[in-house]
């Protein structure tokens, strides 16, 4: 039993001291929000959109609930040229739990009577948390296994540009480094440094016929010591469904699904596998649920009931 103790606590700070990799949480479902990787896009969607975002990662991960684990609210407007938005994220990872709350604002600049290009910064406050589970320990263990970071201001920008085919996003986060200080004592502390995650995404839509658009989406995210590239193929049939796969280099593979109402109500799963381990960590689920509010989604077709031909055409 003290084995088990011993190994379980050893997991979760490994799990807590591995975050160069994934400081920040990584979606399959970035094309159904694009908001939560880029404050540019605050305003972007045709009406106001509110969505619900959760993210179970690794099910199937030892000690039992350490898996990634990423809950996210979202809200985002625009009004004249300008758009705005709010952002609530809870995100743990092993011992390392995470709080972030943001608001955003986005200026958008038309380029042309189909085009437009959006800038836009975010401001958020941040508070991490160490935390070992009381299962693996004893009443006298030492209390650096459970305490709190002071708050932190975070600050991501990112340029937004898109036409009637094709978008294009770049987005920074965590612009402002620094050190977090978690637990630990004065001769071993329990530190890692904030850097900079640096997102790059475009995407093309290809109208094959009143009934079928396709889509393809590549995402690129590296920070100073990891990188990971990801492609995306979507088809979306009719007004209302779309779905997809998707590969990310060394990394996983999956597929998604997202539906739409008439009323701008919308629900995207998604599932992943890591081809390399998936008998250790399990598999990967995603959900969001959101919903347009004034005018309808631009995956909604036009008065003649023909598809248009607007990107992103699956968010």
């Amino acid at each position: 039993m003290r084995f088990l103790k011993a190994f379980g606590v050893q997991s979760l700070i490994v799990w807590a001291s591995c975050l160069h990799a994934q400081q920040e949480p990584q979606y399959a479902l970035s094309q159904f929000n694009h908001f939560i990787i880029n404050p540019a896009y605050a305003g972007l969607r045709s009406g106001s959109s509110v969505l619900l975002q959760t993210r179970q990662q690794w099910i199937a991960a030892l000690p039992p609930g350490t898996g990634p684990k990423t809950y996210g609210f979202s809200a985002h407007g625009a009004f004249k040229s300008w758009g705005f938005g709010t952002l609530v994220i809870s995100d743990q990872i092993g011992a390392r739990s995470k709080q972030q709350y943001g608001a955003a604002l986005a200026y958008h600049l038309k380029s042309s009577s189909r085009s437009l290009v959006s800038f836009g910064v975010s401001a958020s406050v941040k508070q991490y948390q160490f935390k070992i589970p009381d299962y693996f320990l004893k009443v006298n263990e030492p209390s650096w296994v459970n305490m709190n970071s002071d708050p932190m201001l975070n600050i991501d920008a990112g340029v937004y540009f898109k036409n009637d085919r094709y978008f294009a996003s770049v987005s920074v986060t965590q612009l402002n480094t620094g050190t977090v200080m978690l637990g630990g004592s004065a001769l071993s502390p329990l530190t890692y440094i904030i850097e900079p995650h640096y997102i790059g995404m475009s995407g093309r839509s290809f109208v094959l016929s009143e009934q079928m658009v396709l889509s393809t989406v590549a995402q690129c995210r590296f920070t100073r010591n990891s990188w990971n590239a990801e492609l995306q193929l979507h088809a979306l049939y009719g007004k209302w469904i779309s779905a997809g796969l998707f590969y990310r280099y060394q990394n996983g593979i999956g597929f998604l699904f997202q539906t739409l109402w008439s009323n701008g109500f919308r629900v995207a799963y998604s599932f992943e596998l890591n081809p390399s381990n998936w008998i250790y960590l399990g598999s990967t689920h995603e959900l969001g649920i959101g919903m347009d509010l004034g005018k309808l989604s631009a995956l909604r077709s036009n008065e003649s009931g023909k598809i248009r031909a607007t990107v992103p055409r699956f968010l």
